[in-house]
């Protein structure tokens, strides 16, 4: 398992910068969430917020409560213990709506842990 974590950033990394100019593809915007998620994971909270600027258009409704949960990390990490609740709050219910019940789950253990 030694490595993996660098095979997935370059994975990430890779993918991001294939599809950087085309902010109308659905890959786009995965690519852009997994190396912001990535970013966070490393201690990058400055290159993970520059990824997410900005979220992913409503043509992507299931990429919003991804979006929202990373953006409620940073939030975290800059302390803004309350934005970054209620944002949390937000992606659940909009991953529950949606059926996502995985990143419903993951988003809850996020709030659990941050609280």
């Amino acid at each position: 398992m030694t490595g993996q974590f660098s095979n997935a950033r370059k994975f990430a990394s890779d993918g991001y910068k294939r599809f950087e100019h085309q902010p109308g593809s659905e890959w786009h915007w995965k690519f852009t969430l997994l190396l912001a998620e990535m970013f966070l994971y490393n201690g990058d909270t400055r290159q993970a917020e520059t990824l997410l600027a900005a979220p992913p258009p409503a043509s992507f409704p299931h990429l919003l409560p991804v979006y929202e949960k990373l953006r409620a990390y940073v939030m975290f990490r800059y302390q803004d213990y309350a934005g970054g609740e209620r944002l949390l709050r937000r992606a659940a219910a909009e991953a529950h709506s949606l059926s996502d019940f995985e990143v419903e789950a993951y988003t809850q253990l996020l709030l659990g842990s941050f609280l």
